[in-house]
């Protein structure tokens, strides 16, 4: 996700959330996740075309959802200074003071090669790594040790430093994207003028970023986001306001454009079904390009999967209608599994040491009947 952060931090709505949280540690820890964040619903101003795609969502889908979820701006981890310029959020800005503060160190060209166990006390004491420029390997001694290595390679390092409960690397998901665009018509921006009341002026006046840089411009100039309610809308809608201007007339660092197109991005994210049978399968005797265990996926779409895409398909086409058009040939375009990066449940939490989980509701990783002291993020 450090390549691919689109920045997008949507609350979850109803049964996204697990039932092993409490509702207000959600609402807590969620709240305290937004403001590390810089969360925002005002990353780009208001304008006739995102003001007529907003209209033409509310329009579509408001009747379906409840007040706290209506249609409306994508909540985005970014930082917006007196200038309108943005910076987007990460986890550089989450360190902050930590990254000066002489108590961190972060280590860079690391590869964690394993966890080292402590039978004895059952706990995790240290992690042994290596520096990749020199092939240095060295122990780090820990009271605490955190495996933050995403969904495929967190059990990775569990199985390598043979770690292994029963549902390690299962119930592989994530969130199968179908995707589909249309461009706002002449007369939707139009219609939107007259409302925001700029009239006739050129859309410059009204917001837009209609000014084209030589070395180019961010494309985007606004997202916004058709909540996930279950069950009348049980999925993810992220729409996204493209701006797209005609070929420069002059070579000129800058020309302002009076003729942009405006796209609409439509991407409708449906959920997958949970199964053991979907997981990742690491070999003992292959191995991938740094030397850690070989990974091989097991995944399929069941009936049930294909009954979400298809609902994912009608809430695309009534969102496609809002805007006065239809599919075009070749829409709606799926992407294919793990193309989302949303991917899940290979270290899934549980309340016992049932087979079915690997951590319990506070991280821990399930070793028989103990709970090692290592916290699986």
């Amino acid at each position: 996700m450090g390549a691919h952060w689109t920045c997008a931090c949507p609350p979850p709505g109803n049964t996204e959330r697990i039932d092993l949280i409490p509702r207000a540690e959600w609402d807590k820890l969620f709240k305290q996740a937004s403001a590390l964040l810089s969360v925002t619903q005002n990353a780009y101003p208001e304008s006739a075309a995102g003001y007529a795609i907003q209209c033409g969502l509310s329009t579509a889908f408001d009747v379906l959802l409840p007040d706290e979820r209506k249609v409306q701006r994508m909540p985005l981890a970014c930082q917006v200074d007196e200038y309108g310029q943005r910076r987007w959020v990460s986890s550089d800005s989450v360190l902050g003071p930590l990254l000066v503060s002489g108590r961190f160190e972060l280590l860079s060209d690391m590869l964690c090669r394993r966890l080292m166990c402590d039978p004895a006390r059952q706990r995790i004491s240290g992690a042994q790594v290596d520096h990749l420029p020199t092939g240095r390997r060295e122990t780090i001694q820990a009271s605490v040790v955190i495996v933050a290595a995403d969904t495929l390679r967190t059990p990775q390092l569990l199985w390598a430093s043979g770690i292994r409960p029963r549902a390690l690397g299962h119930y592989l998901n994530d969130q199968p994207q179908q995707i589909a665009g249309v461009m706002l018509s002449d007369d939707l921006l139009e219609r939107a003028r007259l409302a925001l009341g700029v009239g006739d002026k050129p859309l410059a006046n009204a917001g837009e970023s209609d000014r084209v840089t030589q070395g180019g411009t961010e494309p985007i100039i606004g997202i916004f986001w058709v909540p996930f309610h279950d069950p009348v809308h049980p999925y993810h809608g992220q729409v996204v306001h493209i701006n797209m201007p005609p070929n420069p007339a002059n070579s000129a660092d800058v020309t302002v454009m009076t003729s942009a197109k405006h796209l609409v991005g439509l991407g409708w994210f449906s959920r997958k079904e949970p199964r053991y049978e979907d997981y990742i399968d690491f070999a003992d005797s292959e191995f991938d390009y740094v030397g850690m265990p070989k990974m091989r996926f097991q995944y399929a779409l069941t009936s049930k999967d294909e009954a979400e895409l298809a609902g994912a398909r009608q809430a695309l086409a009534r969102a496609i209608a809002a805007f006065g058009a239809s599919f075009q040939p070749g829409e709606p375009f799926m992407l294919s599994p793990g193309s989302s990066l949303h991917y899940q449940g290979t270290t899934r939490i549980g309340l016992s040491d049932d087979g079915t989980c690997v951590c319990d509701p506070y991280s821990q990783v399930w070793v028989g009947k103990i709970c090692f002291s290592a916290a699986m993020a």
